[in-house]
């Protein structure tokens, strides 16, 4: 990435890209060379920075924070003032050696392209997600009712024209930002300022932030393919556990280890991979999502083994687990129906496994009311932080009330509980665009081209998991089809929601059981695929069709387990001829994404 961007030149990504100034720029010369050693300022006032020289400056009224006896005119002036004229909370400014700017300035500028320079300012500027006072107008007070005695007719007019369009673009947009990703950006680099001296330290905080947010992806994305290894391992396991030979079967924990170790190099080298290591989210989501389902994978496998009370801690730790991936990215809501199969499995377990009649009836609708309740509790904490998240962004909008002017979106009825409206839906809508089919234009062709691999991948896996799954569900009938009606699909849908909860396991000891990797794709993993597909319809027919790649790689283990799976089939020539050339193809593939993804994205290229 870095020898990309210092050898190739950047390309003009427009005027509605944001680009994050680490103001290492400050340091150059007219002519954009760096200039010798110069002097810089750490840190900007109403930067998250401030809160390291508040106890100094406090005492001298410094600072937007000025204590409880500052009225709030002052606070939205002060505030007006920093916008217009940051000052720098260093007190005095200290020398910088231009080998040092010079060294931070080549080895960060790379992860600061795109998406990555929305979370970098909100993590920098705690207002960033606040309607700028400034927005759309030439006077930044003209929004600010009550201050001095400003006359807002004869000094205030719009800029931009239509005050809805321009006025609040950038906190809007702000809002598609979830905030867990930069609040552990902002913290982090505040604790690194903390504890390292500066010397030591990058020139700028802004600087600072995008170190910070190199390392913790780094961190969250070793954890997360840790994470994905337990749960291939713990699910390969567990498709034995029953047959107690099984476990001082030599040669079937090395072929756990094999298959667990390939699926893992596969999450590591997957084609969005210069988005887990640049300061996007998806690091942060997946290490949180692949923790949930590596604690539900043990939260279902101990249930019988160590009680109810164990099974619910377990599901309680992978309902934290998925609310914190749901506060990282939106991704996290669907989830939900990861938790749903499952709780439609229990339910079936419950009546399939015990006779209907009048001595265990009541004990079957205690048990299924019970897990009904604990299950929708976990559906609604997954739920929850997005709509924490909408109603923060419309309190910053309509209920501000020193807010003169406010969207046009505040006349709808946002207080209604039973409102349809949703901020998120609508910035994504009104800014980008996204809605079903909206993406589907000519001028999209190169981005469904680059979308393509991924998800002819995700639709092939799904594909093969039905047609496995099938087969399974009618062994008796000739060449292990049947007719595809009404009444086998209901007959196949619950005997396939049945097995995903199933207390046994069906064993793969035997060779002519087949081999251990088709466990990829067994019952088990029903709400994986389902998952698979659901990112999959979601990247095709909603989303803009570009961020499919990312956006599939970071949720979807069984996008992964797939690919394993055709690497092992083709390893073992279960198939000859042209389907061989399969483990070739997905190799090229990933490797070509890897080379293609370092020289366009950092080079302001159009990337996935």
């Amino acid at each position: 990435m870095i020898i990309s961007c210092t050898l190739l030149p950047n390309f003009d990504a427009g005027n509605d890209v944001q680009v994050f100034d680490m103001r290492l720029n400050l340091l150059r010369d007219s002519h954009g060379t760096i200039m010798g050693d110069s002097s810089s300022c750490f840190c900007l006032e109403g930067h998250a920075c401030e809160i390291l020289f508040y106890s100094s400056n406090s005492e001298n009224g410094h600072g937007i924070i000025g204590g409880d006896n500052v009225d709030t005119n002052t606070r939205l002036r002060q505030r007006n003032d920093i916008l217009r004229h940051p000052k720098c909370m260093d007190g005095q400014k200290r020398k910088v050696a231009f080998h040092t700017v010079y060294i931070y300035d080549i080895l960060l500028s790379p992860f600061t392209r795109w998406d990555a320079a929305r979370f970098l300012t909100i993590a920098v500027d705690p207002r960033a997600r606040y309607p700028r006072i400034n927005d759309g107008v030439q006077n930044p007070e003209c929004l600010i009712q009550n201050i001095g005695d400003i006359d807002s007719k004869d000094t205030c007019h719009v800029v931009n024209g239509d005050d809805d369009d321009y006025r609040f673009t950038s906190s809007e947009q702000a809002h598609a930002f979830f905030p867990l990703f930069p609040l552990i950006l902002r913290y982090l680099s505040l604790l690194l300022a903390t504890l390292i001296p500066q010397s030591l330290l990058p020139p700028t905080y802004e600087a600072l932030v995008v170190l910070s947010g190199v390392l913790w992806n780094v961190i969250a994305f070793t954890m997360s393919a840790v994470a994905f290894h337990n749960l291939t391992r713990s699910m390969l396991i567990h498709a034995t556990k029953w047959r107690e030979e099984a476990m001082d079967d030599v040669e079937f924990h090395r072929d756990v280890v094999r298959i667990s170790n390939l699926a893992t190099v596969l999450y590591c080298l997957n084609p969005a991979n210069i988005f887990f290591v640049t300061c996007y989210s998806e690091s942060t989501f997946s290490l949180f999502t692949f923790v949930g389902y590596y604690l539900f994978d043990k939260c279902q496998t101990c249930a019988t083994r160590k009680g109810t009370f164990t099974r619910i801690g377990y599901l309680w730790c992978t309902t934290m687990s998925w609310m914190l991936a749901s506060y990282t990215r939106s991704n996290g809501t669907l989830i939900s129906a990861f938790i749903f199969l499952h709780l439609c499995g229990n339910i079936l377990n419950y009546h399939w496994r015990n006779t209907i009649c009048i001595k265990n009836f009541f004990l079957l609708i205690i048990k299924s009311c019970g897990t009904i309740c604990v299950y929708s509790v976990s559906v609604f904490a997954v739920i929850a932080p997005m709509l924490l998240h909408d109603q923060r962004g419309i309190e910053m909008h309509c209920k501000n009330r020193y807010l003169q002017y406010k969207p046009h979106w505040c006349d709808f009825d946002v207080d209604d509980p039973h409102s349809k409206f949703s901020l998120y839906r609508y910035v994504q809508k009104a800014h980008w665009n996204v809605g079903f089919l909206n993406y589907w234009e000519l001028k999209q062709i190169p981005n469904f081209l680059l979308a393509f691999p991924i998800l002819f991948s995700s639709f092939t896996g799904v594909m093969y998991w039905i047609q496995k799954s099938w087969n399974e569900g009618f062994p008796d009938n000739l060449h292990g089809t049947a007719r595809v009606s009404i009444g086998n699909i209901l007959k196949w849908s619950f005997q396939a929601l049945k097995k995903i909860e199933a207390a046994e396991h069906p064993s793969v000891l035997n060779k002519e059981d087949g081999p251990l990797y088709l466990m990829l794709a067994g019952s088990k993993t029903l709400a994986h695929y389902a998952l698979l597909a659901g990112f999959a319809c979601l990247g095709t027919f909603i989303a803009h069709v570009q961020i499919s790649t990312r956006m599939i790689c970071s949720a979807c283990p069984a996008i992964y387990w797939f690919m394993t799976l055709i690497l092992l089939r083709c390893e073992d020539r279960v198939h000859v001829g042209s389907k061989v050339v399969t483990d070739k193809v997905l190799v090229c593939y990933l490797l070509s994404f890897h080379v293609l993804s370092v020289i366009f994205h950092v080079n302001w290229l159009p990337w996935t």
